[in-house]
């Protein structure tokens, strides 16, 4: 770490002019303007701040945080009855282990959000650099992140203090009679914890947005003076004739030099077909055929394909999960360990359940093809001794219809988990391993996905492989 914070500086220059038309051309900005920019543009901050060191960048994070802690403090002291901001900021000040564990947690989390994002970002380059632009990148979009931080504390400090508090000590007497029931009560008494989870959603789509746009903010340039090389091993073929074969794994010479060696992905040259037929087609080729489909890729073609190419995959990754959390709920009431479906529980439902699901599913496919292709790239890379973070990015993007595949796969099992604890089978089960119904319901879903792991990896590995020596 100290090493990257001593030549911040230095990287972030080399980073910038490394690459072709990149962001040594845009006009230099001051970092502080990081605090009012990063969210309104984060890909035009994020370029124009590319010279910026991390000693910079971490000084901006360092500041965001601190005012985040002040505002937020603020606001706890406008809504209290009892305290006021110095009275607050004293008590913060006398616990300065739990000062610290905050701390800590603050830079832990901005550590794994940086290496998640790694892939997002990175370029033809040390694995280092690739490390250095996420990880300033993200600092200089910590004003973003506080900025929503804060206004989801102020939304929910606020309607606690003046309408649920107001309500409550209101309608107490009919509370307590039992006069008052759950149908009965005022719209955002019932749906508290959906509204700010909403807010929260966009507040938070909002910050991941502006950390997608300026970590892969940098601009793609096909190396110039690209090596012919062999398609399959990676031979140099310089000079080598067309009609001829590769002298060292005997691969044809044309399929790896001549211009429609490469064509690119169906994704990216559509033509006719609709979105959705492209999509469906490219994520069945990709399924069946990872290697040969590595072969086809173009990874040197703008980034935005394989981009939008995840879309529809997390809005598919979201319709599935609000399935799965049905099929659950109906093995549930199938089961009698759920009993009626009252007014309370299918509002609980339709308003907090499924869109809570949804979301976190949506954002488990990017999240998954985030962490694959930085673990699994960085693995290949050491091993080539290059940088395949990129190429591992854009092979992950294109992998995740088989994330919906697995996903979908989890549906019947979901059922399973609400129907089987009460029925023989488990019940035998449990007793054989003298362990609780629903932890074997549990180690059994969690061996059905270790088979459905391994072979998510073995694709995405087997990808890499026939795109890792693209010259184009």
């Amino acid at each position: 770490m100290t090493d990257l914070l001593e030549n911040g500086d230095v990287e972030a220059s080399h980073c910038a002019a490394s690459l072709p038309g990149a962001a040594a051309s845009e006009a230099r900005w001051s970092v502080w303007r990081a605090f009012w920019a990063a969210g309104l543009g984060p890909a035009t901050t994020a370029r124009h701040l590319a010279h910026a060191g991390l000693l910079k960048a971490f000084a901006v994070h360092a500041a965001s945080v601190i005012l985040l802690v002040f505002g937020a403090t603020v606001v706890a002291a406008a809504v209290s009855e009892d305290s006021t901001w110095v009275e607050i900021w004293d008590d913060i000040f006398r616990d300065m282990f739990g000062l610290g564990v905050f701390a800590a947690t603050i830079e832990a989390g901005t550590l794994v959000l940086a290496l998640l994002l790694v892939p997002w970002g990175a370029r033809e380059e040390k694995l280092q650099t690739s490390l250095r632009w996420s990880m300033r990148t993200v600092w200089q979009q910590s004003m973003h992140v506080a900025v929503a931080s804060l206004a989801l504390h102020v939304l929910v400090s606020f309607w606690e203090r003046f309408l649920w508090k107001p309500w409550y000590a209101a309608y107490t007497p009919a509370l307590n009679s039992g006069v008052l029931n759950w149908s009965a009560r005022p719209w955002y008494v019932r749906h508290a914890d959906e509204c700010a989870g909403y807010v929260g959603v966009l507040l938070y789509a909002w910050v991941l947005w502006g950390l997608l746009r300026a970590v892969g903010s940098r601009p793609l340039a096909a190396p110039a003076d690209a090596t012919p090389a062999c398609q399959l091993c990676g031979y140099n073929l310089t000079g080598a004739a067309t009609e001829g074969a590769c002298p060292e794994c005997g691969e044809s010479v044309a399929a790896s030099i001549m211009p429609d060696s490469r064509p690119g992905v169906l994704w990216e040259r559509r033509g006719a077909l609709s979105r959705r037929q492209a999509w469906w087609q490219t994520a069945w080729q990709a399924i069946r055929t990872p290697r040969q489909f590595g072969r086809q890729m173009q990874v040197y073609s703008p980034p935005a394909a394989y981009r939008q190419f995840l879309l529809p995959s997390m809005v598919g990754g979201a319709l599935i999960g609000m399935v799965g959390v049905l099929a659950c709920y109906a093995g549930l009431l199938q089961s009698g360990r759920v009993g009626s479906m009252s007014y309370e529980v299918l509002d609980d439902l339709l308003w907090l359940v499924l869109p809570v699901a949804a979301t976190a599913c949506g954002i488990s496919i990017l999240t998954t093809s985030l962490f694959f292709a930085g673990t699994v790239g960085a693995i290949m890379s050491l091993a080539n001794r290059r940088n395949l973070l990129p190429l591992a990015m854009r092979c992950a993007a294109y992998t995740s219809g088989f994330l919906l595949l697995w996903m979908a796969a989890n549906v019947l099992p979901a059922f399973i988990y609400g129907l089987a604890p009460g029925t023989r089978l488990f019940q035998t089960l449990a007793a054989m391993l003298q362990a609780d119904e629903d932890d074997v319901v549990l180690l059994l879903w969690g061996v059905f996905n270790l088979f459905w792991l391994a072979a998510y990896v073995r694709k995405l590995h087997a990808m890499i492989q026939g795109a890792r020596f693209a010259t184009r």
